[in-house]
């Protein structure tokens, strides 16, 4: 999971910690894990069908 992340980051021209501070940010009840689980997953699926997930970054979505 470490590794999909620090890839999201690259691709996002940010940090670590500003990608799961946004990931923080907009977490819902679930729990952390749950949520970046979830971020990274929407993410990449996101990446590979065209389509731009609500949840990725505004940078990813411009």
């Amino acid at each position: 999971m470490w590794d999909a992340l620090a890839d999201i980051a690259e691709r996002e021209h940010t940090t670590l910690n500003e990608l799961l501070t946004s990931v923080a940010e907009g977490q819902s009840e679930s729990s952390f894990t749950a949520s970046v689980r979830v971020y990274t997953l929407a993410y990449f699926r996101g990446l590979a069908t065209g389509q731009q997930h609500a949840m990725m970054p505004r940078r990813a979505r411009a």
